[in-house]
């Protein structure tokens, strides 16, 4: 399926962009249950409480690790449209995937990894020692993610979001036949064993949409407009104009990301310390199949859709409500019935102590998902208008409140820690939210102008 398949005007708006979504969707649906799987394996093992806790904790240090480099899915479905923008792009993601492996290989060296889980988040030594075992394992992980989006966000530019789809499902399967076999065939503690799994699937998925984004590469580098398959200028990209765009977009990622680490302190302080840090990844894990299949699929598509087509702006808009009306049903219906039961007993194999402590997050988190979509759509339209700064600025309001409800709620109260952890996440994203509004309203009326423009 093409770009020109995409934009044809004998299709309508909406079924087009549904298209378009569906393999993201389909993407996203399949990496969030990535999360869940690989809990519910190493919950199989032994010393399940403590193998969860320093897997929680160590993808929460990998995640802020990659943080700088997830945006280069936005940077690239942006700003990669002919060759030279190209080139020098690739030069810059590049860069900066070989700065972070190398940082992160120095603070393991270092042994400041297992320092900052035993003194900041106040682990004990088995913990600690653990997750900087799986930290090890996965040293590759950064630069596999960042190299992975760069070549995603042109394959969104191009129309071919059905070889995002088809790179995630090897990235499933490489995780799930990884993780079965080093459970059957070895002794590995659990959290390792994740780590070990994760990582071979995502150095799988970069090496294949490498692969897959070759004819758009070869597009590109011939001189030719990937969207639309014509003849475009090549104009130069300078380092300074990749930096003012990608600078808030990085610290946003930072910022964000840093809220993990931060949660798993502060949960390591709360009530029920060790069974909080086992239960919240789980319950995130399972939140986030809805988060990403609704919310995270839908920012890139949106941008792509608005920097191409700022008439569609309407349709858009009216997708993103489907998208989290849909998600907010579903993930209630889970939460409020005995499907939820069903599933962490069952599937992510949690009992007693464990098992107790689910519900409650799961309902105050059940409308994360719809904040997610409404967060990706304000962000796909000051991407679209070239204004990224604001997005920062939410993104910090949001971390700053999650600390304070943490803080509070933790140290003024007898709140469970995984309850405490929901209820600073929603509340910090319904904050975030609310902060991007009167920035967004200058954007949606650059991005009309545009389309005016446009039909002029």
């Amino acid at each position: 399926m093409n770009a020109e398949r995409h934009t044809n005007a004998d299709t309508h708006p909406m079924t087009s962009i549904a298209r378009m979504w569906f393999p993201l969707a389909f993407t996203w649906l399949l990496m969030a249950a990535e999360g869940p799987l690989l809990a519910a394996i190493v919950a199989r093992k032994s010393d399940a409480a403590i193998n969860l806790a320093a897997w929680g904790v160590a993808y929460s240090i990998a995640v802020i690790m990659e943080s700088p480099i997830i945006m280069l899915l936005s940077a690239s479905t942006k700003l990669a449209r002919n060759r030279e923008a190209y080139l020098s792009l690739r030069r810059f993601a590049f860069a900066l995937n070989g700065g972070l492996t190398a940082i992160m290989l120095l603070l393991l060296a270092l042994g400041a990894m297992s320092w900052m889980v035993r003194h900041w988040v106040g682990l004990p030594e088995p913990i600690a020692a653990l997750s900087a075992d799986t930290l090890w394992v996965m040293l590759l992980w950064p630069a596999s993610i960042g190299l992975r989006r760069f070549y995603q966000g042109l394959l969104i530019t191009a129309g071919k979001t059905h070889l995002i789809a088809a790179g995630t499902v090897l990235r499933l399967a490489t995780v799930t036949l990884t993780a079965l076999a080093i459970h059957a065939y070895t002794d590995l503690p659990g959290a390792v064993l994740a780590g070990i799994a994760i990582t071979a699937a995502v150095v799988v998925e970069s090496v294949a949409s490498r692969v897959m984004s070759d004819t758009t590469v070869k597009c590109l580098l011939s001189g030719r407009d990937i969207a639309t398959r014509k003849p475009v200028k090549s104009v130069p990209l300078p380092l300074r104009q990749i930096v003012s765009f990608y600078t808030p977009l990085a610290l946003t990622s930072l910022i964000a990301l840093a809220v993990h680490p931060a949660v798993s302190f502060f949960l390591g302080h709360s009530v029920q310390p060790v069974a909080s840090l086992a239960v919240f990844p789980v319950v995130t894990g399972f939140i986030f199949l809805f988060r990403g299949t609704f919310g995270l699929s839908f920012q890139e598509l949106a941008l792509s859709i608005l920097a191409t087509h700022p008439e569609r702006l309407g349709h858009v808009a009216r997708f993103a409500g489907i998208l989290a009306g849909t998600a907010t049903v579903l993930l209630l219906s889970v939460a409020f019935t005995p499907v939820g039961a069903w599933w962490f007993a069952s599937v992510a194999g949690l009992s007693g102590e464990l098992f107790a402590l689910v519900p409650v997050p799961l309902r105050l988190m059940a409308v994360m998902p719809a904040t997610s979509v409404t967060l990706s759509f304000q962000r796909a339209v000051l991407m679209a208008s070239g204004n990224t700064h604001p997005i920062t600025a939410a993104t910090a309001v949001e971390v700053a409140v999650i600390v304070l409800v943490l803080l509070g709620s933790i140290h003024f109260t007898e709140m469970v820690g995984a309850t405490a952890g929901a209820l600073a996440l929603l509340t910090g994203r319904l904050c975030a939210n609310l902060t991007l509004v009167f920035p967004v309203v200058p954007a949606l009326a650059w991005i009309r102008a545009s389309a005016k423009d446009k039909a002029a």
